[in-house]
């Protein structure tokens, strides 16, 4: 069934996308998931996928980052407060084990998740999603 969409319907947004990142378009990064536990994925899991998506579209690795840090914060109007890590801005991180800018596997490796000042640490990340699993 999948293969039907991938030869229709995706590869057109592929090549929309393709087109786009060519002409290096400002792209924006979101899910419509639910952020609590649900029948449907758990939480992030439709965004890393949404990602390798991007990727195999030709977005570049810094593109993706971009659209899922500064471009999200300035279209919004509120880069001067989240977005990028300066002095004075809120922590909102994500740390991982890799480099989000050699593979979009490393966005699978999360170490600690910072959020308005509280800290999270992965077997945290990993009970989440195994509760929002089990339903």
């Amino acid at each position: 069934m999948l293969e039907r969409f991938d030869d229709g319907a995706l590869r057109r947004v592929r090549l929309v996308a393709g087109y786009l990142a060519s002409r290096d378009a400002n792209f924006l990064f979101g899910t419509d998931t639910p952020s609590a536990p649900t029948y449907g994925n758990f939480p992030g899991l439709n965004g890393y996928l949404e990602m390798q998506q991007l990727k195999k579209a030709g977005l570049s690795l810094e593109q993706i980052f971009r659209a899922a840090t500064i471009n999200n914060a300035r279209k919004f109007k509120i880069d001067s407060q989240v977005g990028t890590i300066e002095p004075g801005k809120i922590a909102n991180l994500v740390l991982l084990n890799k480099s989000p800018l050699e593979s979009v596997d490393a966005y699978d490796s999360i170490v600690t998740i910072g959020f308005m000042e509280s800290r999270f640490p992965a077997t945290v990340w990993q009970q989440m999603q195994t509760s929002s699993r089990c339903g």
